[in-house]
This record gives structure tokens, sequence and C-alpha cells, in this order.
């Protein structure tokens, strides 16, 4: 019973906290690129921005919505003519007192960090060949004896610069990759809107997971051991696998900077 308190825990912070801060921190982005760029002249800019990552992000909608119940009463992947940012959306409803329905709430958040994250994964096997599954298998090691926090963390940073010198790996694919990860960046995200709404299917994932946590720690702490470094081993591998889509995010904001310094201050654009 003493391990239910650190795998209940661990459970809830490596599981679901890296996803939501990297996630919300790459929807303010792209609400602050939408502001620089503006809808005048930097609407190219907009269009460049969202052609992968709305369809993305409303794609993983769409597909959570129908795998938990939801009614999806309109939807558009992309439309050029949006406003203010928003190129795509999914209007969706469901029936409150279904659980599946409730739960599915949680997912529908959660879904474009997910498949967005997948998206990353498939462009690094393609475009980063050789990089990707030393670096599970080096974060797993780092698990099993026992690493601090900061060796995670310097894990993590050090997958750029490995993709970057990935061995064997054409400049060519290399440059696709990197594309690839510049216009899905905003795709991978999480609004603040869609994490109220997800607050009591989040509340049911809390119990499943205390239920889950409670049922290993009756069994031999070996096993919820194997469980932590699952954990810390997938954790790390989220924050490694958003770290490129962050900086991509940060580029697309300098970008806007220029935009708006350009419309503002040279061309006094209202």
């Amino acid at each position: 019973m003493e391990n239910f308190l650190p795998l209940f825990t661990q459970w809830i912070l490596l599981l679901c906290l890296p996803p939501v801060l990297f996630g919300l921190a790459l929807y303010v982005c792209g609400r602050v690129f939408a502001y620089l760029a503006g809808n005048g002249s930097g609407k190219p800019f907009l269009l460049a921005a969202n052609v992968l990552s709305t369809p993305l992000r409303e794609g993983a909608h769409a597909l959570a919505a129908v795998l938990f119940l939801h009614r999806v009463e309109s939807m558009r992947l992309f439309e050029a003519n949006g406003e203010n940012g928003e190129f795509g959306y999914v209007e969706h409803s469901y029936n409150p007192r279904n659980p599946i329905a409730v739960f599915g709430n949680f997912v529908y958040a959660m879904a474009p960090v997910a498949m967005g994250l997948f998206a990353v994964f498939v462009i690094f096997l393609s475009c980063f060949h050789g990089v990707l599954l030393p670096f599970i298998r080096e974060v797993r090691t780092l698990g099993e004896n026992g690493a601090e926090f900061s060796a995670y963390v310097r894990a993590a940073l050090s997958l750029i610069p490995a993709l970057i010198g990935a061995p064997g790996v054409s400049v060519f694919a290399k440059i696709v990759g990197a594309l690839l990860l510049f216009f899905i960046a905003f795709g991978v995200s999480v609004s603040f809107a869609e994490l109220s709404d997800a607050l009591y299917g989040f509340l049911m994932f809390t119990g499943i997971a205390a239920l889950v946590s409670l049922a290993l720690s009756l069994f031999d702490s070996r096993l919820a051991r194997a469980l932590r470094v699952s954990l810390t081993t997938f954790s790390t591998t989220v924050v490694a696998l958003f770290l490129p889509v962050c900086l991509a995010g940060a580029v697309w904001l300098f970008f806007g900077a220029i935009l708006f310094f350009f419309r503002k201050i040279v061309k006094k654009e209202a």
C-alpha cells in the first residue's frame, strides 16, 4: 500500500502535466501569431501556418467525438476564409448522462495533442531514422538506474542536436522533416476552453488512475517500480517530442513579430 500515493501522483503528473502545459503553450503561440500576422497582408502567412495544423487538430477532435459517442453536427477541417486564426472547427454535442461521453470530453480536449505527437513520432522515424528509438532506450535505462530529474532533462534536450546531426540521414530528409514539424506545430495544442469543458472527464480519469494505482500497489513492489519506469520513459519522450514543435512555434512567433513591425511601422496599416 505504501506504493499507492507515489504511483498515483506519478500517474497524474507524468501522463497529464507535460501534454497539458506544452499543448497550452502552443495554443497561446498560435493565438499570438494570429494577432501579430493579422488578417490583411499577413493572411497568406496565417494560411501557411494552418494548412496542415488545422486539419490535424480538427481531424483529431472529430475522431475523438465519434469514438466517445458524441454527435458531430458540423465540421470543417480547413476553411481558407476563416478569421482571427480560426480555420477549422468541429461542432459536437453529447448526452451528459452518458459517462463514456462525459469522459470523452477529456479525450476530445487532448486528442490534438495525442494525434499531433503521433505525427511527430512518425516524422522522426521517417525523416530522422536512427535517432528516436535509441533515445527511448537511453531514457528507459535512466529510469531503471534511478536517475535524477536533471538527467531526464538533459536527455530530452539532447534530442534536437541529435536530429540535426543524425548520421546516415540525407540533408533533404532533414529539411523535409523540419518543414513538416514547422507546419504542424500549432495543431499540437489544447485550448483553455477545451480543458474547462473536460473537467469532469479529467476527474473520471483521476478516479481510474487511483483504482489502477491501488490495484498495482497490492502486488509485488517490482511491478509498481516497472510501471514508474514506463511512466518516466513516456513522459520524457513526450517532452522530447514537444521540444522541436515548440521551437517551430517560436520561429512562427519571430516571423509574426516581423510582420507586425512591417505592417504597423513601415506601412502604417491600421
